[in-house]
């Protein structure tokens, strides 16, 4: 049987969520039996391509709709018409209208929706503007994935959740990368200065306004007054950073809080975290909040992000109208009462990468046997 043909289409190459989960899966699939595409408007992070390019993926950069929405879609049909894939799969949620309807266009027999969030559009103006994009891309959809319930439920609806219509296919990780490990987080702090007495709060995620990164230098400002001896590390990059940092400086909290940018390490940097805290405005379904539960963290995160995240009596969710003050006093009382981490156990194998990975595999093959 010849390779499968797939291409991924994707918003931008960045260190995101959307990229860590493709990347994750097809580091676990036989990438003998795939010829993989990937699509973006624009690279911000050139380690992103970079890695994409080491599982042997073809990058395709085209023009980003910003710049001329025009332009990217004759780009992008363009190499539908030219590549023929057996599998356009769409990662860009509510803009999924696009690839889908040009690969309809261009007569791609499968293609993909893949839901990755669950934000609810405020205002009339918006809700009607969300609306028309959501319908035309299930309208070209073949399938329709999406990475949780809530996530599934905001692209395709209730109804089309409910009924098995939507596979749910969780951001999946390789939980071995994850486990604590004692020495390995005495190395990253002591290769960091870090000393052991001192509590680390950790948070991973691009700087953008749905992070609600202001917010968090906030409840770290609550608690590391009380808590002197304790950081802030913040891993990650995007467009709002700068001005996170300012509103750092301007709290006098330069030697606290740490960035470190984009990291291939934060496996590592979770061993060396003592709580994990994520206060985003909405999610989809964050791949980190797996990860710093897999790494035995305890994890604050805000109602925001769907309770499908939690796999482990050690996260807690808190509604981001309580405040900072109620926040920090929150992180407070779960670090005074946390559970040894490298007795904690995860309550299901339902983000199991190889277990998933599997379902992806058949999926496509099933798929692509099917229009032949």
């Amino acid at each position: 049987m010849s390779k499968i043909k797939i291409c991924h289409v994707i918003g931008n190459f960045v260190n995101g969520g959307v990229e860590a989960v493709i990347y994750n899966y097809f580091s676990h699939m036989d990438r003998e039996k795939y010829e993989v595409h990937i699509i973006g408007h624009g690279i911000r992070v050139q380690e992103c391509a970079d890695r994409f390019i080491s599982l042997g993926f073809k990058i395709h950069n085209i023009t980003p709709k910003s710049v001329s929405f025009t332009r990217s879609c004759k780009e992008m049909e363009e190499i539908f018409r030219k590549e023929k894939f057996d599998i356009v799969h769409s990662h860009l949620t509510e803009w999924a209208c696009v690839p889908m309807f040009l690969a309809w266009k261009c007569g791609l027999k499968v293609r993909i929706n893949h839901s990755h969030m669950a934000e609810k559009p405020q205002g009339l103006k918006n809700k009607i503007y969300y609306g028309i994009r959501l319908y035309f891309g299930k309208v070209f959809a073949t399938d329709y994935f999406a990475c949780g319930k809530d996530a599934g439920i905001y692209l395709f609806g209730k109804q089309a959740v409910d009924s098995g219509k939507v596979t749910i296919l969780p951001n999946a990780i390789d939980y071995g990368r994850f486990y604590y490990s004692a020495q390995l987080r005495n190395e990253i702090r002591g290769r960091s200065d870090i000393k052991d007495s001192t509590i680390v709060i950790g948070h991973v995620g691009r700087f953008f306004k749905q992070k609600n990164h202001k917010f968090l230098i906030d409840i770290f400002e609550e608690y590391h007054r009380d808590n002197p001896n304790s950081l802030l590390v913040m891993i990650g990059d995007g467009e709002l950073i700068e001005k996170i940092k300012s509103k750092v400086a301007q709290k006098k909290l330069e030697d606290s809080v740490y960035f470190l940018g984009n990291r291939s390490d934060v496996a590592d940097w979770y061993q060396a975290m003592d709580m994990f805290v994520l206060p985003s405005f909405y999610e989809g379904f964050p791949v980190v909040s797996i990860e710093a539960q897999a790494s035995g963290l305890p994890c604050l995160f805000s109602d925001g992000i769907t309770s499908e995240v939690q796999i482990s009596p050690n996260a807690q969710f808190m509604n981001l109208g309580n405040g900072a003050k109620a926040w920090a006093e929150k992180m407070k009382y779960m670090l005074d009462n946390k559970q040894g981490r490298s007795d904690l156990i995860l309550n299901h194998d339902w983000f199991d990468i190889e277990r998933n990975a599997d379902k992806l595999n058949s999926f496509y093959h099933m798929k692509v046997k099917k229009t032949t």
